[in-house]
């Protein structure tokens, strides 16, 4: 006895299409999109032209000659690198959550 199996490609592709609109429900209804992101301050500005020429005057030099800048806040505080660990705690911990592991960056 010999059997023949057809099958309609249209009906598999609209099952194929109705399974992935399903996991995509499922997805939606179950999780939830996030970003973090970190918007770090500098912690050093140059000095402006006047400010380099005032500076240059106490060595004897030229303004445009030196180069000067101010730091804004101490990069050794305990508070800063706290608040840097954390940063780098919360990134990390996404990195090895996430299922999108190649779009994530630091």
């Amino acid at each position: 006895m010999s059997t023949t199996l057809e099958t309609n490609t249209a009906a598999s592709a609209v099952v194929s299409q109705n399974a992935t609109a399903t996991a995509a429900n499922r997805i939606r209804q179950n999780f939830a999109a996030c970003r973090v992101h970190f918007n770090w301050f500098g912690t050093n500005k140059t000095l402006s032209p006047e400010q380099k020429s005032q500076a240059a005057e106490s060595f004897g030099a030229d303004g445009a000659a030196i180069s000067a800048g101010k730091k804004l806040i101490d990069t050794r505080h305990n508070r800063l690198g706290a608040c840097c660990l954390s940063g780098n705690r919360i990134s990390n911990q996404l990195r090895s959550t996430s299922l999108a592991q190649g779009v994530i960056s630091g």
